[in-house]
């Protein structure tokens, strides 16, 4: 075992903090503990795979057995360790929207609307909107 601080290998016995043996480096004079909080890093990468997989925030920290503010503060540090400089993405110029005006369609037909003649899903109106 080594000193945290400077990887000194001359340590004395240092108390007890909470349960944990706490030690005191001979070199630098500073205190450090093997056993350290937090959580453990393999958490945090399934909380990605499951942000990415579509769970809400309360579901995850269901699924792991902590606060979904947690969650949610992991999820933004993790966003800020992102590079920087995102790849492009080519810039398309033609967009169809046959399955928006088909799935108008087919909530008007679901919902009766179109018995008026004023929702019309074969109008340009209706499929630019």
């Amino acid at each position: 075992m080594q000193c945290h601080h400077c990887d000194h290998s001359d340590y004395i016995l240092f108390g007890k903090n909470r349960g944990a043996q706490r030690y005191r480096c001979q070199a630098s004079r500073r205190t450090f503990q093997t056993m350290r909080r937090g959580k453990d890093p393999t958490l945090i990468d399934r909380l990605k795979s499951y942000n990415l997989e579509g769970l809400c925030l309360r579901a995850i920290g269901k699924i792991l057995g902590v606060h979904h503010k947690t969650v949610s503060r992991w999820l933004v540090q993790a966003a800020g360790q992102l590079p920087a400089n995102q790849p492009r993405t080519k810039a398309c110029s033609f967009i169809e929207v046959d399955e928006l005006c088909s799935f108008v369609a087919k909530k008007i037909q679901m919902l009766d609307l179109g018995s008026d003649g004023f929702y019309s899903w074969q109008s340009a109106w209706l499929c630019l909107w």
